[in-house]
């Protein structure tokens, strides 16, 4: 990182830094898990942003915090799960397992 002024003065070459930025607009932990249909599934929502929807099968919500809580879907099979904010997506796929 070096600067350049209005009057086209820049940081010399030896005096530049090397930065990493890195962008999270969302982010859910874990990507993947197995759960008991109808069983208690919990996610780590990472997002700056006060609030965020949720999709997971037929359900959907809006919410608030970085944990969410849900209930799995009652059949088994594969779904995905898909956090939002802003226009900005995160998914996690939920294996719904037989009772």
């Amino acid at each position: 990182m070096g600067a350049r002024d209005a009057a086209g003065n820049e940081t010399p070459a030896a005096g530049r830094k090397d930065v990493t930025v890195a962008l999270r607009y969302i982010e859910v932990e874990p990507g993947r898990l197995t759960v008991r249909a109808g069983g208690h599934l919990a996610v780590r929502v990472r997002t700056a942003s006060s609030r965020y929807t949720w999709h997971l099968g037929r359900r959907h919500g809006a919410r608030r915090g970085h944990r969410l809580n849900l209930t799995a879907p009652t059949t088994p099979g594969t779904y995905r799960l898909t956090v939002a904010e802003q226009g900005h997506f995160a998914t996690a796929r939920v294996r719904v397992r037989a009772k």
